[in-house]
């Protein structure tokens, strides 16, 4: 089932965040109120599958406008992240490692949007990986054509 955009319609809503580095999903089924979801984070990582990517699921409650998550984390702890829906965006505010509340912007989208995006990022990681095996590569031809070279130096000695 679609959602309204927003998601104040009932049913399913995508929401996505893009950055050069990262694809964030928020992904939920609403209904009467209630809504059962997951977080995903897709990051570059230069290995050969490009992305590494982590998934918490969440309960959350949506009142008109504004909603409640909460995420599940490891040991059975929980975090709470607040939020609202204004059009077709969804603001969540998320707290930052040195306490400061950030209000991070989500625009209603699809899971075919994330695999496009996530699909972008796959590349980027590969290009890094491809760089960083190029870049090792070529260090370890320089290192082991400077100990030829010594070698040959102290031979004709």
């Amino acid at each position: 089932m679609s959602a309204e955009p927003g998601g104040l319609g009932g049913g399913d809503a995508v929401y996505l965040e893009t950055s050069p580095a990262a694809v964030l999903l928020v992904r939920w089924t609403e209904r009467d109120g209630q809504l059962q979801g997951v977080f995903m984070v897709t990051g570059t990582a230069a290995t050969a599958a490009g992305t590494t990517t982590t998934s918490t699921s969440f309960t959350g409650l949506l009142d008109h406008q504004h909603l409640t998550l909460t995420l599940n984390r490891e040991l059975g702890s929980t975090t709470t992240l607040t939020g609202s829906i204004r059009g077709s965006q969804l603001l969540l505010t998320v707290p930052q490692d040195d306490g400061q509340l950030v209000d991070a912007p989500f625009n209603a989208s699809s899971v075919s949007d994330y695999n496009t995006a996530v699909a972008g990022l796959a590349d980027q990681g590969h290009r890094a990986a491809d760089a960083a095996a190029t870049a090792t590569a070529e260090a370890q031809a320089s290192a082991a054509a400077a100990a030829a070279d010594a070698g040959q130096r102290r031979s004709s000695v």
